[in-house]
């Protein structure tokens, strides 16, 4: 159970049959890690609540009264996970919406997750991701693919890698990015048909300028994870976690850039 529900504002717990976010997932939402009463990423995360508002076409919503109600929360429960929502309100039956729009902004707290596991196994899931470009990169209410990509998994894996359907083209796991050290370099899939722009990912490739790391998106194949000198995930709960086995195939763990790019990142996510 949650620790509070607040829709627009109010506690409150029951959401209107209006909402089309249970008729068609139509909305956008973020996980948000609050440590010690701070908000980490906060301007990373709003960044791209706004772009899936403005590709949604969502109506716009107040960000200065946004922020004012977060930081509340996070006033009020100071370790915490806040999962922000912005879902359109139905006007009317049918997937067009009719009339002058609305949308609601609901807000699930929830406790932190007490351990986390820093080196992980993951497993390719068959289910993949579709090609819908319009929908790369926002965070939008329907994870349905990632749904039954959790379902795939089998008993000792950790996390599911995700390619396009049907295609040789990383993306990324079920709850994160990924990134291939190769000879040397960073890759990370270019997300411009499927998948998440994450806002760890974001920090982190900033991070990684700043230590002069390169990090290059790109397009990845199987072989390329596969034959990988180490792989690693972000997330904005977690931060940065290993993959040391793909499928029970052992892979290599890159001993320089990967430590390098934790230290300087983990303050921002769980310890």
């Amino acid at each position: 159970m949650p620790l509070a529900v607040y829709i627009n504002g109010n506690p409150h717990d029951s959401l209107a049959m209006e909402s089309r976010a249970i008729h068609y997932g139509d909305g956008v939402f973020e996980t948000i890690l609050v440590k010690n009463t701070q908000i980490q990423l906060l301007d990373y995360h709003l960044k791209r609540l706004q772009l899936g508002i403005k590709q949604l076409c969502l109506a716009k919503i107040n960000i200065a009264w946004l922020k004012d109600q977060l930081n509340n929360y996070a006033a009020q429960f100071p370790d915490c996970i806040i999962k922000l929502i912005v879902s359109a309100r139905q006007q009317a039956r049918g997937y067009s919406r009719q009339g002058k729009q609305k949308s609601d902004i609901i807000v699930i707290i929830d406790s932190q997750p007490q351990t986390v596991k820093r080196q992980i196994s993951a497993q390719i899931c068959s289910s993949g991701l579709s090609a819908q470009p319009r929908l790369a990169k926002i965070k939008h209410l329907n994870r349905l693919e990632q749904v039954l990509a959790s379902n795939e998994l089998k008993q000792g894996f950790d996390e599911g890698i995700l390619f396009l359907y049907n295609k040789d083209c990383l993306v990324e796991t079920i709850s994160s990015n990924i990134f291939i050290v190769k000879q040397g370099k960073i890759l990370t899939p270019l997300l411009d048909q499927a998948g998440v722009e994450g806002t760890a990912k974001a920090k982190l490739m900033e991070i990684a300028g700043e230590n002069n790391i390169d990090i290059v998106e790109t397009t990845v194949n199987k072989a390329t994870l596969l034959s990988a000198d180490g792989v690693f995930i972000s997330n904005a709960i977690i931060g940065l976690r290993e993959i040391v086995n793909i499928d029970n195939q052992q892979i290599k763990r890159d001993m320089e850039v990967f430590p390098l790019l934790y230290q300087a990142s983990k303050k921002y996510f769980i310890a």
